[in-house]
Formats: C-alpha cells, sequence, structure tokens
C-alpha cells in the first residue's frame, strides 16, 4: 500500500504493488485461519515478495517511519507495527491522493457502486481495519503495552521524523503532524 502511493513510485511497482494487494485480500486470512491450507500460504508469500519488489523501487513512507521507530524503541515487531500503523497513515494520507487510495478499495475487494474516489479512499481505510481485525491484529499499539505518554509519543515522533521513509509519504509533514499521527496509532483516539 504504501509503495502505491509513494512519491517516488512508477508503473511498474505501481503494478506489482496493486496485484500484491489483492492477493493478500484473497488470500491473507484464509492462510491465517487454516495453516494447512498452502494455497493460500504460497499466495501470501508470492504476494509478500511482489510487496518487496515494489516498496524497493518506490520506497516507503510514514507507516514504516512510525513502525521503525515504535521496533527500535520498544522491541516491537516489525510487520505487526506495519500493520498497526498502516489505517492510521492511511487516513493522515487520503486528501492528499484519493484517487490511489479508491484504486486500493478496489484492490481490497470493495465495489464502486458510483462512490467518488473520497468515499472510495475511505473505504480502503476500512477494509484494511476488516482485514487487520480477521486476522487479530490489535487496533493500537497501546493494546501492544505502548504508554500513549508525552514521552511515549515525543520519543517514537522525533525517531520517525529522521527515518528516511518519511520524506517518500504522498503528504508533506512537520514535527506537529506526526505527533498527532503517532498519537492516533499509539491511542487510537482522535
Amino acid at each position: 500500500i504504501e509503495a502505491f502511493v509513494s512519491t517516488d513510485r512508477e508503473p511498474i511497482s505501481e503494478a506489482i504493488a496493486l496485484r500484491a494487494v489483492e492477493m493478500l485480500a484473497d488470500n491473507l486470512p484464509l492462510a491465517v485461519a487454516d495453516r494447512g491450507n498452502t494455497d493460500a500460504l504460497s499466495k501470501v508469500q508470492i504476494a509478500a515478495s511482489m510487496g518487496g519488489i515494489a516498496f524497493t523501487n518506490a520506497v516507503l513512507g510514514a507507516t514504516h517511519a512510525i513502525a521503525h521507530s515504535v521496533g527500535s524503541l520498544h522491541g516491537l515487531h516489525h510487520g505487526l507495527s506495519n500493520a498497526v500503523a498502516l489505517p492510521y497513515v492511511m487516513e493522515y494520507n487520503l486528501e492528499t491522493c484519493p484517487a490511489r487510495y479508491a484504486a486500493l478499495a478496489l484492490a481490497l475487494g470493495a465495489e464502486r457502486g458510483g462512490r467518488s474516489d473520497a468515499e472510495m479512499a475511505v473505504e480502503s481505510v476500512a477494509r484494511v481495519r476488516a482485514l487487520n481485525a480477521s486476522i487479530g491484529i490489535p487496533t493500537d499499539f497501546a493494546e501492544l503495552g505502548l504508554g500513549g505518554d508525552e514521552a511515549t509519543v515525543g520519543d517514537i515522533t522525533e525517531a520517525a521524523m529522521n527515518d528516511p521513509c518519511l520524506a517518500f509519504n504522498p503528504r508533506p509533514s512537520e514535527y506537529a503532524d506526526i505527533e498527532v499521527l503517532v498519537r492516533r496509532c499509539v491511542t487510537g483516539a482522535l
């Protein structure tokens, strides 16, 4: 998802990223629910490889800046940290590139049904949250033991601001923006 909206994206990374999202939407819940489903597991592995190819060519964004920071400061698993932060960062970026998030909603299985790009962009966030819930991903970092105190939020924000991935996020960000975003990721609060 980050590769698809990255400011450094290009047509090949876009195509690979979008297909990886489709494959994950179709197979990740099956693979988690039934570890014996080798077809679903194989498709998840292929999609993960495709995602890696896409982001190697397009770079990442605020989700990874936050996940890198949470991982280095608090030892949380990188994939889990990305999954928790992703829907919040998507919300944060919606106004910047609604057509891209609308395309992601379609890749995640949504029907357009006459909805605008902005409406579909919001749907993409809902689809990611539903996918996360279906595989047991916590809704925020507090559920993983991180406190929402100012020191914790400040440390994560400072580290995220210094992460090179942030430069490729579609929405340009100042410290205050990222601080609010980090607080949302940690506490879930608006």
